[in-house]
C-alpha cells in the first residue's frame, strides 16, 4: 500500500506539467504502434497453421551436407 500511496504523490505534484499537442500526438502513435505490433505478433502466431516440418533442432543438421560443396 506504500507504493500505491507514493504514486499518488507523485502524480499530485506533476500537475504543473502538462503534455503539449505534439507529445500528445507521439504518445498516442507510439503507444498505437505498440499495440498493434503486439496484435499482429499474437495473431500471426495463432493463424499459421502447424507448420512443424521447418522447425529444425540442432540435432537434425547433418554435418556432412557441408561437404557436399
Amino acid at each position: 500500500m506504500n507504493e500505491l500511496a507514493t504514486m499518488l504523490v507523485l502524480a499530485q505534484s506533476a500537475d504543473g506539467y502538462r503534455l503539449s499537442a505534439g507529445g500528445w500526438v507521439v504518445m498516442i502513435l507510439s503507444v498505437g504502434f505498440v499495440t498493434l505490433l503486439l496484435a499482429w505478433c499474437i495473431w500471426k502466431v495463432l493463424a499459421t497453421p502447424g507448420e512443424t516440418n521447418k522447425l529444425h533442432a540442432q540435432a537434425d543438421i547433418d554435418p556432412h551436407d557441408a561437404d557436399a560443396e
